[in-house]
């Protein structure tokens, strides 16, 4: 009975001594870089306790155990201070950090406080870049997808907040930019995208700025430049880690080596084989500078052992490797830690148990390590594991003991590959459910770990063995290549390189054309090679198939050449010259005639501008379409009957070489009625002319036209008007003039007729070219009453002479003639010539009346006239 009573008193103080324990958890935040002294909390607005907001004498309030960075105010206690926090110092590699400081207050009961102090980010950094300048070198041939993995700025501010936002790029004045950026901020990755064929006409360099920026548009920049290369051997491919993830296991933190991780070289030249790979970290907030890596190894080592956070499952980073011209590829790193205990080797002669790794003859085994071909039948039992103990127990106590523990495997790759089946409670065997591809990993690491108070670790590594099933391919589909005409013989076009992940045979190099005069290739170096010089002219453009073969797959890509003009032709025309016959006095801007050279060159090489050669008043010529036009200057038959110029083409005008060829052209004028008849005799007063009517002798008019063609300066004569036209007549060809009737003469005498300007008789005569429907032209020329004394003289004289002899024949006949005499003097005085004057004198005037150019036949009319006037009669 007394037991029980103990036994409540006992439970009744423990309950007692629970109550007056009480528990308050308190989270509160403050910026960094707050001023020393900054309160971060006052414990009363937390704490339910009247006592304690009215009084905090004798109380009693410490920290468990030291906090760094705060401290408890001596004037009150119940606040608490913190000193200037700085955040990168404290949590350089978390996006949240928190600091727990535990502290207890005491005085009647006990309060224990869990305060929980969140380090707010500030913006106090920039981003940075670890370089101001980069260069890169690409291949014209670079096939559109590659990425270049850029290096990214550092910015110690980690928070979401402030942390790096983004990347851009600043192109200048660039027009042409093959490339997007891109930046995957959850895989922390910078990359620069090729997203169309680089075309080193367009653009053989290209210099722009990336600039970054954080939360606050802090910025930094950095200028990069792209150098594109025109068909050059350079490595398209970056290299190739054995693993996409690599998983390694730490045990021991003394042990700072961790694991190592390896990349190939995927070309087959030897080369590129020599080529060193480098590797380095890429960085991210959770585990910047926790790890270091050899940059020519690929080793990894504990960095910063005191900053791991040992409650993390692991740590995940990612591994970059590259070429020194920065071709690159990742892959993925997890790292775990199991420290629970020290695991001894089992080489040591003190441990209990220790775990024995039977191999199948199927699969040769060195050392601890065992080769299996990729691609083989599963399933497949790869191992066996069998667990014994160094002591003298029997085989029932052993398995007894075991049969309280467990056997563990870890892997480095997904443990689904594999099954570890329990044979017994000593006997293991490992099989194999999927198959392993060399192309993806080559090496897989296996620890087994038998739990009990001092750990059991057995590791072995499985190596993969390559078979040919890869087939060989070409980082093109298609190559395109631009080649001038002309080439030099032989010709090195191109280096083609294939890529076989198998990488067991050489690879052979074949061609597949219908031209295989022109096309070689070397079937172990690929090198492809022009044996004839190209023409243009004769074909543009070729294609063929570059194959590869591995022994057993045969990988085809397409060929395309370009043939690039040289300007290697002299133009030509259909003949070395040309005749043209033309009118003279064309209008201004004529088109006579177009020419055209002919030049096989492409564009500009075969582009002719035409000009005079030299230049002509008379001529014009189109530059580009070879019309050719008069000018303003138009020909005159009366002065120039044929014409010759030179007409030149070049082709290539703006630059050189430029090659030219020559036309001669001829030009026949044809003449046309274009100038008008005129009277050169009588032309003028001094010419005198007279009618003799006793022995019927008359003048000749002469005209002349100053047309050169016979057809057009054939002159006519004609009378159409006048008084005297009914007793005068004109020959019709050369301008006779005689009198109509010999019948009729005068008794006394000759008309002397002369050019005056007074007017006594008309008489209008017509003188034309010989065409039908003339455009008739009047000139008149009249004639004129003058006194002259020689006139009177001679007339004074004959009438004396007359006088004499009549008065002999009138004494002697008088009587007999004086009738017939009478009836004469009738007669005579009938006739109208008879009534003029004894003495007249002839007057001519020419004006030529307007005509128009177009206007061929011209007509000249001419009057004797009766009456006294100054006028010219125009018909």
């Amino acid at each position: 009975m007394k037991k029980y009573l103990l036994l409540i008193l006992i439970i009744i103080i423990n309950i007692k001594i629970i109550k007056s324990f009480e528990e308050i958890s308190i989270e509160v935040s403050i910026k960094e870089e707050e001023e020393n002294g900054t309160i971060i909390i006052d414990l009363r607005s937390y704490i339910k306790s009247e006592l304690l907001l009215n009084n905090s004498n004798d109380y009693i309030i410490k920290f468990v155990r030291p906090c760094f960075n705060f401290y408890i105010d001596k004037e009150n206690l119940f606040q608490i201070r913190s000193y200037k926090i700085d955040r990168e110092k404290i949590c350089p590699y978390e996006k949240k950090c928190y600091l727990n400081c535990d502290l207890f207050i005491e005085k009647e009961e006990i309060k224990l406080i869990k305060l929980k102090i969140n380090i707010e980010d500030i913006n106090d950094h920039k981003p940075k870049f670890k370089k101001k300048f980069y260069s890169y070198e690409f291949d014209e041939n670079l096939s559109i997808g590659y990425r270049l993995q850029l290096e990214q700025a550092e910015d110690k501010d980690i928070s979401e907040k402030n942390s790096i936002k983004n990347y851009y790029l600043n192109l200048f004045n660039l027009t042409y930019f093959p490339f997007k950026l891109d930046y995957n901020e959850k895989n922390h990755l910078l990359e620069l995208i090729l997203i169309k064929n680089l075309e080193k006409n367009k653009n053989d360099k290209f210099l722009f700025e990336l600039i970054v920026n954080d939360g606050e548009n802090e910025e930094d920049k950095c200028l990069i430049e792209i150098n594109i290369l025109e068909n050059q051997q350079y490595n398209n491919l970056p290299p190739k880690f054995d693993l996409n993830l690599y998983q390694f296991y730490i045990f021991n933190l003394n042990e700072k080596f961790i694991g190592k991780v390896h990349a190939i070289n995927l070309h087959n030249n030897n080369n590129n084989n020599n080529k060193q790979i480098y590797y380095r970290i890429i960085p991210s907030i959770d585990n910047s500078n926790l790890f270091q890596i050899n940059e020519t190894s690929g080793e990894i080592f504990l960095n910063e052992i005191e900053k791991i956070n040992l409650f993390d499952k692991f740590y995940e980073i990612f591994i970059e490797a590259f070429y020194l011209n920065y071709l690159s590829s990742l892959t993925k790193v997890q790292i775990y830690f199991n420290l629970t205990s020290q695991f001894k080797n089992n080489d040591n002669d003190n441990q209990e148990y220790f775990i024995q790794i039977l191999i199948p003859k199927l699969f040769q085994k060195i050392d601890n390590q065992i080769f299996i071909k990729e691609n083989i039948s599963i399933p497949i039992t790869i191992l066996q594991l069998f667990i014994s103990s160094s002591s003298s127990s029997s085989s029932s106590s052993l398995s007894s003991s075991l049969s309280s523990y467990s056997l563990d495997m870890i892997t480095s790759i997904d443990k689904n590959f594999f099954y570890l089946k329990k044979l017994d409670q000593q006997l293991f065997e490992l099989i194999l459910l999927k198959t392993f591809d060399y192309e993806i990993i080559q090496n897989i690491y296996l620890d087994f770990i038998l739990n009990k108070q001092n750990l059991t670790k057995k590791s072995i590594e499985i190596i993969i063995e390559n078979i040919n099933d890869c087939q060989p391919f070409f980082n093109q589909t298609n190559f395109f290549f631009h080649i001038q005409e002309n080439n030099q013989i032989p010709f090195l076009i191109y280096t083609f390189q294939a890529y076989d992940q198998d990488n067991l045979n050489q690879i052979i190099y074949q061609i597949q054309t219908s031209d295989e005069n022109i096309f070689s290739i070397n079937s172990t170096s690929g090198d492809l090679w022009i044996l004839k010089s190209f023409d243009r002219e004769i074909k543009s453009n070729y294609s063929l198939l570059i194959c590869a073969f591995d022994g057993i797959y045969q990988t085809c890509s397409s060929i395309f050449l370009n043939i690039l003009d040289e300007n290697d032709n002299i133009c030509k025309f259909n003949s070395s010259s040309i005749t043209l016959t033309i009118n003279e006095n064309l209008p201004s801007n004529t088109n006579l005639i177009q020419i055209q050279g002919f030049d096989p060159d492409y564009k500009q090489n075969g582009t002719l501008e035409y000009k005079f050669l030299p230049k002509t008043s008379y001529l014009n010529i189109n530059l580009t379409t070879g019309i050719i036009q008069t000018t303003k200057n138009s020909f005159d038959y009366e002065l120039i009957q044929t014409y010759s110029s030179l007409i030149i083409a070049c082709d290539n005008i703006n630059s050189l070489p430029s090659l030219c060829c020559y036309l001669k052209l001829n030009i026949n004028i044809i003449d046309i009625n274009d100038n008008l008849p005129y009277l050169i005799y009588p032309s003028s007063i001094n010419d005198i002319f007279i009618i003799n009517y006793t022995n019927k002798t008359m003048p000749r008019l002469k005209a002349f036209d100053n047309d050169i063609d016979s057809k057009n300066n054939f002159i006519s004569y004609s009378i159409i008007g006048g008084s005297l036209n009914s007793s005068i007549n004109i020959d019709y060809l050369s301008g006779q003039l005689y009198l109509l009737s010999t019948s009729i003469l005068p008794l006394y005498g000759t008309l002397i007729i002369s050019l005056s300007y007074q007017t006594n008789i008309q008489l209008t005569l017509l003188i034309h070219d010989n065409q039908t429907d003339p455009q008739k032209f009047l000139i008149s020329i009249q004639q004129y009453s003058f006194s002259s004394q020689l006139f009177y003289f001679i007339s004074f004289i004959l009438i004396i002479i007359i006088s004499f002899f009549l008065i002999i024949i009138f004494l002697s006949f008088y009587f007999f003639k004086q009738k017939h005499k009478y009836q004469q003097k009738q007669k005579h005085d009938d006739d109208p010539l008879m009534n003029t004057p004894s003495t007249t004198t002839l007057s001519a005037r020419s004006i030529l009346a307007t005509t128009t150019i177009n206007k061929k036949i011209y007509d000249t009319y001419y009057s004797f006239g009766d009456s006294v006037t100054h006028d010219i009669i125009h018909v």
